[in-house]
């Protein structure tokens, strides 16, 4: 992350945030760890191209589920380990922090949902349907149709849910057990970003959360270069820079200062 994004001459061109990936082999368990990695995000905090909304700092741990497990189920010392990035934030950037982390796509986050109590917000990286593995890859609709429910589902959660679009799974010729799906074509991939900025401006809860109790509408891809898992949002031989030439079509007609602020 620093020699990719802080270091790079054109680091101010593009805001960024940390996603702690805490997903096995990556387990941070002991508190000894877990200093080690805030004072490795110290820098980052500290870049004037870091993301915040209202002035506080984002922040996603990859797994809520990985992170209660590495923390012993204790909902105590899960929270503790938060209030320490939290303070660490302060101490070298002056900003608060807004803390998230990852669920599956159909996961209801109640209120009383352990999550809810601890995390300000939720989200998920990717999710792929269960389906049995065969040599044909699936329709790529199969991974549309999953992201667009789990809007459905988190709109009434607890906790602000920031919703993801597919852009993509298929592993190929990796030997993950899942099943593969179709790359999206320009239409496929139009027309789910255009579901989506409808969804943001008009179910509840999609988004960011704001000082004041609103929600800034926010979505993220899955995923810039994800190349093994077939997750790919970045300009390739085959489909050249059609998915960013289709979200900032998308995203940028009929300006509207709600969505983008």
């Amino acid at each position: 992350m620093k020699d990719c994004s802080i270091k790079s001459p054109y680091a101010g061109k593009m805001k960024f945030f940390i996603e702690f990936c805490n997903h096995p082999p990556f387990e941070v368990s002991t508190e000894t760890q877990w200093d080690d990695c805030l004072t490795r995000w110290t820098e980052a905090f500290q870049h004037p191209s870091y993301l915040t909304v209202d002035k506080r700092l984002v922040f996603k741990i990859h797994g809520a589920g990985y992170f209660f497990e590495q923390n012993g189920g204790d909902i105590t010392r899960c929270q503790k380990m938060l209030d320490s990035l939290r303070k660490k934030a302060r101490e070298v950037s002056g900003c608060e922090m807004i803390i998230g982390a990852g669920v599956g796509a159909t996961d209801r986050i109640h209120n009383d949902h352990p999550i809810a109590k601890i995390f300000d917000f939720t989200c998920t990286y990717m999710d792929v349907p269960i389906h049995r593995r065969v040599e044909e890859d699936y329709p790529y609709e199969y991974l549309a149709d999953l992201a667009r429910s789990a809007r459905y589902v988190h709109c009434q959660d607890g906790k602000a849910y920031m919703p993801y679009l597919a852009g993509g799974w298929n592993p190929k010729p990796w030997s993950d057990s899942r099943a593969n799906y179709q790359f999206p074509t320009s239409e496929q991939w139009a027309l789910e970003l255009k579901r989506m900025k409808e969804d943001l401006l008009a179910l509840p809860n999609l988004g960011l959360p704001r000082r004041d109790g609103t929600i800034q509408p926010a979505f993220s891809c899955y995923a810039w270069n994800e190349f093994g898992e077939g997750g790919i949002i970045a300009p390739t031989q085959g489909d050249g820079y059609m998915k960013l030439e289709e979200i900032r079509k998308c995203m940028s007609s009929t300006y509207d200062k709600t969505l983008y602020a």
